[in-house]
């Protein structure tokens, strides 16, 4: 059995990898634990390696994303159950991470005050709701060209 470094696959690849991070959390934007930490660091440094990321998460209600620049990409929307929910993915034109922050904007949804839990303390995660997401954020990323789901 041959292991290959993820360096080594990433300067042999001829054109860059497309690498796709899907997370509730990711610093600094949203933080709760040390998945935002990893989801917040490895990217830059797989970018450095020559690779291409991309993160997503949702928009959240939370301080770090006021005042930011975003540039829809993608508006559309599902059924859940009987009820129709839009939604929206944009980059965050203004993050200056060291990678690219795609959010996905779900008004009613995922537009909260908290990752899981709000102000109040109250658990906010709606699991219908936030598999839904994913899973429609999910079918968008496959067909897209090219893309190595991480």
């Amino acid at each position: 059995m041959v292991y290959l470094s993820t360096k080594y696959l990433l300067i042999m690849a001829e054109t860059p990898i497309k690498i796709h991070f899907v997370s509730m959390e990711c610093y600094p934007c949203a933080k709760v634990g040390g998945l935002a930490d990893v989801v917040g660091s490895l990217p830059k440094y797989l970018n450095a390696q020559g690779g291409e990321v991309t993160v997503f998460i949702p928009k959240y209600r939370m301080k770090w994303f006021e005042g930011k620049n975003y540039d829809y990409r993608h508006v559309s929307h599902f059924y859940l159950h009987h009820e129709r929910i839009d939604y929206g993915i944009a980059e965050v034109v203004d993050a200056q991470l060291g990678f690219k922050l795609m959010v996905i904007d779900i008004p009613g949804k995922m537009d909260r005050d908290g990752v899981y839990a709000g102000a109040n303390g109250h658990f906010l995660v709606t699991r219908s709701s936030d598999i839904f997401v994913f899973k429609e954020l999910i079918s968008i990323l496959s067909s897209m060209k090219k893309t190595h789901p991480m």
